[in-house]
């Protein structure tokens, strides 16, 4: 009986292990939002500022800094960046931090930019941006498409006889 209320034990407390390991995890990657926007523009380029915003309470100091990755957009060139590193995959784009800039402090932002080319129509923004892997709200994301169901203009029909109390 000693044993069994002993295995019980350490079960919950490998069970408590596993939740506050798991918590600690969720800790070191709090909700972001990037905000891009297009700040010059000519005929066959632009630059362009990316702001990445640290929407937890907790700051993002993590040992390996941050990562941010997004859609690599077609028939787009990026030729100069700051405030970051630039790696390029043939489907994604990946800025990772510089080494003083590693940390993005709660309620704060961190920004990079860079100067980008492209061939014909200007290209579409960027989207899908994840910041360590966890996917982060953006003001570039789709606006939601289709028809909602029911009219919120209608109003309510006032044939409807409504019985009062005698």
């Amino acid at each position: 009986m000693w044993q069994q209320k002993r295995g019980t034990s350490a079960a919950r407390h490998g069970v408590l292990a596993i939740c506050l390991a798991l918590v600690s995890a969720c800790e070191a990657q709090r909700p972001c939002h990037v905000d891009y926007e297009i700040t010059d523009r000519w005929q066959e380029g632009f630059v362009a500022s990316v702001e990445i915003h640290n929407e937890g309470n907790k700051d993002l100091a993590l040992d390996a800094g941050w990562n941010l990755t997004f859609d690599r957009v077609q028939r787009l060139e990026i030729v100069n960046l700051w405030n970051g590193i630039l790696q390029e995959n043939p489907d994604k784009l990946q800025v990772a931090n510089e080494h003083w800039n590693s940390r993005i402090p709660a309620g704060g932002s961190v920004d990079f930019g860079f100067e980008g080319y492209f061939a014909g129509d200007p290209p579409a923004d960027p989207q899908n941006f994840r910041l360590n892997g966890r996917a982060c709200s953006s003001n570039t994301a789709p606006e939601p498409t289709g028809n909602p169901t029911g009219d919120p203009t209608a109003t309510p029909s006032t044939n409807n006889p409504v019985a009062t109390p005698s």
